[in-house]
């Protein structure tokens, strides 16, 4: 319960570096965790921007000897209690699997991987468009070729903002919104809805080429 009320004070004081209005739901945690329930060789997983960890906590317990996951959270508070959680669920300390969780920004941060699955709960439409624009390409040239981004475009937030926002929010929202189409148009090849979640949620999926010929 403080996880939560830790999530929603930050919410609260810090919007757009938590980057969501309400902790993700277990259905959405199932819908971003597909890639790592059916049979697999090891997976080396990214998740950017965790909250309140409650998609972090799904993926952890999806992993398997050899998986590693890195974690980014650029708030402090809730990167602490991300780690208590998981410490408290013994999820940190199982033999041959490796999560590391980086208190950082994630633009700012030195990654020393690539990955074959990210995911991110960020509300990219509450970014400037070019900040959405940064993310965006640094994820996807963080995949390996083949590898996959899953994220989220949350059903009638953007809406809503732009019809009780001014005309800059409602400028910034549009601009936000053609990058992630632009990137959707060129590399998206799964969607789906999850309405069991605040708000609903429409999970996006992109992969990153092979190279060609391969």
């Amino acid at each position: 319960m403080m996880n939560y009320i830790n999530f929603l004070r930050e919410v609260r004081d810090n919007f757009f570096e938590v980057g969501a209005v309400w902790p993700s739901s277990r259905f959405l945690g199932r819908a971003f965790g597909a890639p790592l329930a059916h049979p697999r060789g090891p997976m080396h997983v990214l998740e950017v921007g965790a909250g309140n960890g409650a998609i972090t906590h799904q993926i952890a317990a999806m992993l398997q000897p050899g998986d590693c996951l890195d974690v980014i959270e650029i708030n402090g508070r809730l990167a602490h209690d991300l780690r208590l959680r998981l410490e408290r669920d013994g999820l940190l300390d199982r033999p041959g699997i490796k999560i590391r969780l980086i208190n950082a920004d994630l633009l700012m941060h030195h990654y020393d991987a690539h990955y074959d699955y990210i995911l991110s709960t960020l509300p990219f439409t509450c970014f400037p468009a070019a900040k959405t624009r940064a993310i965006l390409q640094l994820l996807m040239d963080l995949l390996k070729p083949g590898g996959a981004f899953s994220y989220v475009k949350y059903l009638f937030w953007y809406r809503m903002n732009r019809l009780f926002g001014d005309a800059q929010k409602a400028g910034q929202i549009n601009g936000s919104l053609s990058v992630i189409n632009e990137f959707g148009a060129k590399f998206e090849f799964a969607s789906r809805i999850v309405m069991l979640n605040m708000p609903p949620a429409r999970l996006q999926s992109l992969r990153r080429p092979l190279p060609s010929g391969g």
